[in-house]
């Protein structure tokens, strides 16, 4: 996909990565669970079974950016949706195991522990997710 560079304005093309996500082990498990052993490679050679990753405009903090829309054409500044991540989920976790049974569900309920969906204001276009927490 060709999108706009947000510093020089001049085309580029964006870089697409395929790579093995639980879609392709789960295939390759069954395959093998079921005795063709010969064929557990092939989920790992076919790109629908794989994760796709888009290098763009990725988001870099939760505070919104001025970026151009490649679907819209227009400069816009994004529009910031706060939704629960790895981070969340995992302070729930601890919060649970440690015995505190009421108050696990406030990481979620806490901005500052979800991650950032970055959208278009107007076309409601997806620019990426800020990750608090890679996984």
């Amino acid at each position: 996909m060709t999108v706009p560079c947000p510093q020089c304005w001049d085309l580029v093309e964006t870089k697409v990565e395929f790579s093995a996500g639980a879609l392709t082990y789960f295939l390759a498990i069954l395959l093998i669970m079921f005795g063709f052993i010969c064929f557990a490679c092939i989920p790992c050679c076919v790109n629908v079974c794989k994760i796709i990753t888009m290098h763009s405009l990725n988001p870099v903090s939760e505070i919104p950016m001025t970026v151009p829309c490649p679907q819209c054409n227009e400069r816009v500044e994004t529009e910031v949706e706060f939704v629960p991540g790895a981070l969340a989920y995992l302070i729930a976790l601890i919060m649970f195991l440690c015995g505190l049974i009421f108050c696990f569900c406030i990481p979620c309920c806490v901005d500052s522990c979800k991650d950032a969906l970055h959208f278009c204001p107007r076309c409601r276009n997806c620019f990426g997710r800020y990750k608090r927490l890679n996984v």
